[in-house]
C-alpha cells in the first residue's frame, strides 16, 4: 500500500537523485559565484528547523513535522533558483557524468 502512495521512495535511483541534489545545494553555498544573499537562505530554514519557535507546533502527530519538511523543501527550491543559472547547470552537468560513470 505504501508503494500505491509513495512509489519513489522505495527506488534506488530516487536516493540516489536526492543525494546528488544535495550535493549540488552543499556546492553552491561553498561557490563564491553566488550572491551572499541567496546564500541566506539555507541558514534561515536552519535556524527555524532548530529553534524552538514553529508555525504548527511539533507535538502535534505528524502536522508539525510535515510543515517542516515542506517548508525546508521550498526554501531549497527557492536557493537553487535563485543562485546563478549557468553555475546551477555547471553542477548538473558534472552531476550526471558523475552518475553515468556509477552506472
Amino acid at each position: 500500500m505504501l508503494k500505491k502512495f509513495i512509489p519513489n521512495l522505495l527506488h534506488p535511483r530516487y536516493w540516489q537523485q536526492m543525494v546528488g541534489e544535495l550535493t549540488i545545494i552543499w556546492k553552491l553555498v561553498r561557490d563564491n559565484r553566488v550572491p551572499i544573499y541567496t546564500k541566506v537562505i539555507p541558514g534561515i530554514v536552519l535556524a527555524y528547523l532548530i529553534l524552538p519557535i514553529d508555525v504548527i507546533p511539533d507535538f502535534l502527530p505528524l502536522l508539525g513535522q510535515i510543515d517542516d519538511l515542506a517548508l525546508l523543501m521550498l526554501a531549497l527550491r527557492l536557493f537553487v533558483r535563485l543562485a546563478p543559472g549557468e553555475v546551477v547547470k555547471s553542477y548538473e552537468q558534472q552531476m550526471q557524468t558523475d552518475m553515468q560513470l556509477l552506472s
